[in-house]
């Protein structure tokens, strides 16, 4: 289990790491993109007023300014929430996602393609680690905030991950998600998240 982390979540990635790599790509995509989404909703909130509602509603729908991915994690580095390296790790992951979600001869992460793109990650070198939680006298997965660094992902399977491009993938996947729903759900610590 992660510290911290929205069980939901954990269920969520627990449930697909097995599926196949679109499954993967396309639902990793889904998750991070909810938890960007709901930062991004809280903060640009003028009011509780119907009004104000409906114009959020709007802004959010797929045809709507903030309706994709992309334009939302521009947004969030606008907003102080993502540091130029998160940034970049995030458009390459939403590449990497619409490759699975719109082209039907992308479905493995050993193209060439989804490896070349897997190995520019940034945050994998300085935010991912290998894991020394221990939670009910076993080694678990786990976040921690780091001075200077933002929000750090501990994982057991370290080694298994940052050998193939799946497990990188989802490895930036968990990270993101780790430190929106932290940031969102306890505001410990400030912009940006990473």
């Amino acid at each position: 289990m992660w510290l911290g982390i929205n069980p939901t979540t954990i269920a969520a990635f627990a449930e697909i790491e097995n599926g196949s790599d679109r499954t993967i790509a396309v639902v990793s995509g889904a998750i991070v993109d909810s938890a960007v989404t709901d930062i991004l909703r809280r903060d640009l909130k003028r009011d509780d007023s119907p009004y104000s509602q409906v114009i959020q509603n709007r802004v959010f729908q797929p045809e709507g300014p903030l309706g994709n991915l992309g334009p939302k994690s521009w947004m969030m580095y606008l907003l102080g929430y993502l540091s130029e390296d998160a940034l970049d790790d995030l458009a390459t992951f939403v590449k990497i996602r619409n490759l699975f979600a719109h082209y039907s001869e992308h479905n493995s992460f050993e193209s060439q393609r989804v490896r070349d793109r897997c190995a520019n990650f940034k945050l994998l070198k300085s935010n991912v680690l290998k894991s020394e939680v221990v939670h009910d006298h076993k080694l678990t997965d786990g976040v921690q905030m780091l001075s200077g660094k933002g929000i750090c992902l501990h994982l057991v399977e370290y080694e298994d991950a940052m050998e193939t491009s799946k497990g990188k993938f989802i490895a930036v996947a968990k990270l993101f998600c780790a430190g929106l729903e932290l940031y969102r759900d306890n505001n410990l610590y400030s912009k940006p998240i990473f």
